[in-house]
């Protein structure tokens, strides 16, 4: 199974050219299913049914997971069971009729101006690294680029005759 494992994300990363960190999230949410089955003595992808999936559901609602999460962690499986099908590895696909949870649509919690102001001033602008710490505050306030893209950014990514900085968003979108 953990080769399978292995040949999916492989053919994840060359074929549809995934961003390392969804690789990496598939990585993990698929060893959690092998362990799950390895643990009720599955030995093979094709003794996986859709009753196998929902129970590996329910052990994860059960373990407190978020919606967010046990979704994640199917559409994992599911995307792992449509590349198996494909490529006549297994004979069904258990994944066909199974629905993820309900996430809930809130709103992202902000902060307040005084709250924002207050985290401007936490730099020490008396030192390189306070220096660093500020702009990098007013990059992420100003522009409302995520961390990830700002850590990647690079001195031939910012345009400062231009007024504007270039980065890559999640998938290498550039934005």
């Amino acid at each position: 199974m953990e080769q399978m494992v292995d040949t999916y994300l492989l053919h994840l990363k060359v074929e549809r050219g995934l961003a390392k960190n969804t690789l990496d999230s598939y990585r993990r949410d698929l060893k959690k299913f092998v362990g799950y089955l390895r643990s009720n003595d599955i030995n093979t992808l094709n003794e996986v049914d859709r009753r196998m999936i929902m129970s590996f559901m329910e052990d994860l609602h059960n373990q407190h997971r978020a919606p967010a999460t046990i979704s994640r962690n199917l559409a994992a499986i599911r995307s792992f069971y449509s590349f198996l099908t494909q490529e006549s590895l297994v004979k069904a696909n258990p994944t066909t009729e199974l629905d993820a949870p309900k996430i809930p649509k809130r709103l992202p919690n902000v902060m307040t101006v005084s709250q924002v102001a207050i985290l401007m001033e936490q730099p020490n602008g008396n030192n390189a690294a306070g220096l660093r710490d500020k702009a990098m505050l007013e990059l992420l306030y100003a522009t409302g680029i995520r961390v990830s893209e700002l850590v990647d950014l690079n001195l031939v990514d910012v345009n400062l005759e231009m007024g504007f900085l270039r980065c890559l968003g999640k998938g290498s979108k550039e934005r």
